[in-house]
């Protein structure tokens, strides 16, 4: 049983971790698209 729950906390963790992961590669992504926005705007 004990085991069971383990492996559950186990893939959820990875889950989770990868979820932020990808969430901050998307924000990086979002912030990088609006600095070239904003350096093309201003030269």
């Amino acid at each position: 049983m004990i085991r069971y729950i383990e492996l559950y906390f186990d893939k959820f963790y990875k889950k989770l971790i990868s979820a932020i992961r990808l969430k901050q590669k998307l924000l990086m992504l979002k912030t990088d698209g609006i600095c070239k926005v904003q350096t093309s705007i201003f030269q």
